[in-house]
């Protein structure tokens, strides 16, 4: 496995902006002033702080304080105090790796939701000071009751006794009971969808 090192700019802003030529052979890490080559081979100069994190970032979410910043990569979930502007904890998948989006921090700030790159829900208790650890695993399964399902976004309904999860690989929207830590129900889709937009989230991707 490629060892990576990316960075969020920001305090609240993972991507970085002003994105110019391919890097080459460079290796992956800061080059003269501040601007840096990110594992994509990419050469970036973020706008504000940096933060350097051992993994490859794919999707955000913020603590409803905006206190801690939570970071999904391709190893797992990182927790970032956005006031220190350092990393929290760290936490590792078990098995799967994570790939493209999908997180969410419930409205309490206690629970922060991740997908995994194969088939699994992750659930994480968040404490007061933003700190993480591993709760449960919530299985989603693949086409048919096997294999993976490839699960992305993901959005909490507005009771937070729901989630639902974009299983692309399945083509299904599921309806996951947080409670039970079940898989209540898929619905079908017409193509594989990853981000999902619902109506009581003020801003959220499709």
């Amino acid at each position: 496995m490629p060892s990576y090192k990316c960075w969020v700019s920001g305090p609240l802003v993972l991507a970085v902006t002003a994105c110019s030529q391919f890097a080459d052979t460079r290796l992956v890490g800061p080059v003269a002033g501040t601007a840096h080559v990110v594992p994509t081979g990419q050469l970036v100069r973020p706008v504000g702080r940096t933060l350097e994190l051992s993994g490859r970032p794919v999707d955000i979410a913020v603590a409803p304080d905006e206190g801690t910043l939570y970071v999904k990569d391709n190893r797992g979930l990182t927790a970032v105090d956005v006031r220190e502007w350092r990393v929290r904890r760290e936490l590792a998948f078990e098995k799967e790796g994570g790939s493209m989006c999908g997180i969410a921090v419930s409205a309490d700030g206690r629970h922060v939701y991740a997908t995994t790159a194969a088939n699994t829900l992750s659930q994480a208790a968040a404490s007061p000071d933003g700190d993480v650890t591993w709760a449960r695993k919530i299985e989603l399964p693949g086409p048919a009751g096997a294999g993976a399902s490839y699960p992305c976004g993901i959005a909490l309904s507005p009771d937070q006794k729901a989630a639902y999860v974009c299983l692309s690989r399945n083509n299904t929207l599921a309806l996951v009971d947080l409670e039970a830590a079940t898989l209540r129900a898929e619905i079908p889709v017409a193509w594989p969808r990853t981000r999902l937009h619902s109506p009581w989230m003020d801003d959220g991707p499709t």
